[in-house]
Formats: structure tokens, sequence, C-alpha cells
């Protein structure tokens, strides 16, 4: 229980037990859950006393967590007339229903003086959504543009990848491995360039 502006406000949390973990471990996760991480000897009494020692930082920790994912869940989907920063450059979504094709595609359209359009070329027979043709697009934009970045600054590094791939991870931007291989998260092709060098 933590003490809150007068009132006493229970603290929910969930307990894993894990064959690795060495000692007990709090954590919130993405979406505003208390989770303690338990050996597995270890008591259900120690997840409490744990929770209570820092009842304050996760009080704070889960109310930050839910607020984040209710303004991530209230966005606009990847529907027609959401913008999306795409490598610094604002893209437009449209759709187009065209009944001539048999296949969906996503094309670029840029005129003069005109934003980037990211036109839906909708097949109607195509069960997709906008939202999952879309992903597709920028996850192949992610990958070109990763791939070129990575081969860039690899011979400024003194270092050359083994392997690069190219994932949906949830929890990490990028890591690299002893082996040299170097993982990255797609997504941040959304990502203001700077972020988006300073991660590979």
């Amino acid at each position: 229980w933590e003490r809150d502006g007068g009132a006493w406000e229970a603290i929910a949390f969930t307990i894993r037990r894990s064959t690795r973990a060495r000692r007990a471990r709090l954590t919130v996760t993405p979406d505003g859950e208390a989770v303690v991480v338990l050996p597995v000897r270890a008591t259900v009494r120690s997840a409490g006393q744990l929770v209570d020692r820092h009842a304050a930082w996760v009080v704070r920790h889960v109310r930050l967590a839910r607020e984040r994912h209710a303004r991530l869940a209230a966005r606009p989907s990847l529907a027609d007339g959401r913008t999306l920063a795409v490598g610094g450059v604002a893209h437009r979504v449209a759709t187009v229903v065209d009944p001539a094709r048999r296949r969906s595609r996503v094309d670029l359209s840029h005129e003069a003086g005109d934003p980037v359009e990211l036109r839906v070329r909708l097949a109607p027979g195509d069960p997709r959504t906008v939202a999952a043709l879309v992903e597709v697009w920028l996850r192949r934009q992610a990958s070109m543009r990763l791939e070129a970045r990575v081969a860039e600054f690899a011979p400024a590094l003194g270092v050359q990848p083994s392997r690069l791939s190219v994932r949906a991870a949830r929890r990490r931007w990028g890591s690299a491995s002893r082996a040299r291989a170097v993982s990255l998260n797609w997504r941040l092709v959304l990502a203001p360039t700077s972020v988006f060098d300073y991660v590979v």
C-alpha cells in the first residue's frame, strides 16, 4: 500500500519465477504493470517486501507507463490522412481503391511544392489493412536505409559487422553482439535523423 495525497492506494503486482534470476527484481512493463521477478526458491513474502520498499517508485512509474500507453493508444491509425515522418520527411498517407488491381501496393507520389504522399492502392480482394500495407513498406524502407548507414559508418569506426538484422524488438532500438552481429529496430525509420544516426 502507498499513501498518496492523504489516501491509501493499493499497489497490484505480478510475480514471475525465473531459474536465471539470482535475486528479486522489480520492473514496470510498457503498459503499466508492476512485475516482481523472483528466483525459484524466493518466498512470495519477499516480493511484497520489495514492492513496499520501493512503493513510491512503483506508483510513479506505473502512472507514467499508463499515461504513455494511453497517449499511444489515442494516436490515429495508419490510415488515410495520417502523416508520418519517414527519414525526417513528412509523408501523408492517402488511400485509393483501384478496382483493376489484383494485389494492393504502396507507392510514393511527390510533385513540386506538394508534401510527399504515401499512396496506398487498395485491391478490392486484398484482405490486408492499410496499416499492414504501410508497415510492410516502412520495414522495407528501414532495411534499405539502415543497411546504407551501417555500411557508411562501419569504415569510419574501424568495424565490420558480421551480420545485420532489422527486427521489430519491443524494448531495444539496437544491439551488437561479441560476434559483431548487429540488430536494429525497423521503427528507427520513423525517428528523427539525428536519433537514427546516433543508434546506428
